[in-house]
Parts: structure tokens; sequence; C-alpha cells
């Protein structure tokens, strides 16, 4: 993670300052983003977050995931990203972490030399890093 580390929710300030940072960061980046990702960042949280199921198939990773909380109701989101070279990996490892109900902290996007770059952190131990070309979602309301 570039923002948030894992010892950043133990300190409120840490953790503001963290948040200010990539919400500038976010804002450098938008021109740059995919409308899919601009509408990510605006829409979805996946705070709380937990993995469903991952697949991968070539190139292609898609990642379903139960979000949401009792106040704003519940979704499920598929995240499909493209342009994976270490798709199949990166499918075992969200396994691992489903198998062990870990759930998300805080997840951030950066671009790098062309490549888009999903960094998620999960509690109790987990970091993901997914480098990508192409990025879609698809989110489906639950219940409240």
């Amino acid at each position: 993670m570039r923002f948030f580390k894992r010892n950043t929710f133990t300190d409120d300030d840490a953790f503001d300052e963290a948040n200010k940072s990539y919400e500038r960061h976010l804002k450098n980046l938008r021109p740059q983003l995919h409308d899919s990702l601009i509408k990510y960042v605006d829409e979805i949280s996946i705070h709380d977050g937990k993995v469903i199921c991952a697949k991968s198939e070539a190139d292609k990773l898609t990642v379903s995931m139960k979000i949401g909380d009792r106040q704003r109701g519940y979704s499920e989101i598929s995240m499909v990203y493209s342009g994976v070279s270490n798709a199949i990996d990166l499918c075992r490892r969200f396994e691992a972490i489903k198998e062990e109900a870990q759930e998300i902290l805080y997840d951030e996007i950066d671009i790098i030399n062309d490549m888009m770059i999903h960094r998620i952190i999960f509690w109790p131990k987990d970091e993901l890093e997914i480098t990508f070309r192409e990025y879609e979602f698809f989110k489906n309301d639950l219940y409240n």
C-alpha cells in the first residue's frame, strides 16, 4: 500500500493525513483513469467487504465481494480486471483470503508506467496489488 499502511488505522491523525494525501493523489490521477474506475472511486466503498469468489481466465481476473453495512444495505460487486499478467496467482490468493474470512480495510487506485494498479489491504494480515490494463465492475444490490 502506498498511502494506507496497516498502522495507519490505529492512529486517527495518521489516518486523516493518509486520507487527505490519497484524495489529492486521486484528483491528480482522475484525467488518466478509465470511466469505469472513476465511477468505482466515486460510488463504491469496499471497506469491511468480504471476498465471495475469484476466478481467472488467461489474463483476466474476476473478484466478487459482498460489501456494505446495515445502514446502507448490502451489495455484491464483481470486479473484472483485464491485462493481468499474474491472474492465476492472484486468484489463488483471493481464494485463500476468502477461506480465512478476512475483511477489507481499505483500497487504493494508482497508475504506474501506463498500468493501473488496485491495492487492497485486508484484516488481519494480507495485502494484494493487482496491475491491469482495463477494468469494469458490476454491482447488484442485495438487501438492507
